[in-house]
């Protein structure tokens, strides 16, 4: 069993979410996978298998400290480029086909940089009146700036608040103690002259 530790969405090493990704899993069951997750201590821990399904290069199992997810953004980035760097070759030149627990994901490799097409939503619709005013005091905003208020799911569950503008995304004060297993995004457009098109911030209890 191999451990790498891969920085997503980072510039260079110590920057951008980091990621533990496990090679040669095969002999680890889903209560020592947990155990592993738990003892790192990072949001979210990948475990490099064999694949499955004859279309996919190689698969993956998702966990995070509460359990499993069938698919996460990062994590499939994480662990392409840790399969990639081990020297996994793609069957299709490329593009790397990751077999995960809702399927086949791919991921493009474009020179240095990697992307993958998102699965389709499992969950997407307006939050009730009550869950939309838990998610706007949990997360701090001003309720006159929340443009729109959704559940959003491809693996991990989200409400998300779409506001008004950056300036309301920065601005949101998080409550210390939120329910277990609420995870926040908050998004919001960028002004003329910003460098970015949105502000986002995610916030995890």
């Amino acid at each position: 069993m191999k451990l790498d530790l891969v920085d997503v969405f980072g510039s260079g090493p110590l920057s951008g979410n980091p990621l533990a990704v496990v090679h040669g899993a095969d002999d680890m069951n889903a209560a020592q996978m947990l155990a592993l997750t738990r003892w790192l201590g990072f949001s979210e821990t990948t475990f490099l298998l064999p694949p499955t399904d004859p279309a996919a290069d190689y698969r993956v199992r998702i966990f995070y400290p509460a359990g499993e997810l069938p698919f996460a953004g990062h994590p499939t980035l994480g662990s392409c480029h840790a399969w990639l760097e081990a020297g996994g070759v793609p069957r299709e030149p490329g593009t790397v086909v990751q077999e995960c627990g809702v399927g086949l994901v791919e991921v493009r490799q474009d020179g240095g940089a990697l992307a993958f097409k998102a699965p389709p939503f499992t969950r997407h619709g307006p939050l009730s009146e009550r869950e939309r005013a838990a998610a706007i005091e949990q997360a701090g905003v001003d309720p006159a700036a929340v443009v729109e208020a959704v559940h959003v799911a491809n693996g991990p569950k989200w409400q998300l608040l779409l506001l008004r503008s950056a300036e309301d995304v920065l601005a949101a004060d998080p409550v210390a103690k939120a329910p277990a297993g609420t995870d926040i995004g908050l998004a919001g457009p960028c002004g003329e002259g910003s460098d970015a098109e949105w502000e986002l911030r995610a916030f995890f209890a």
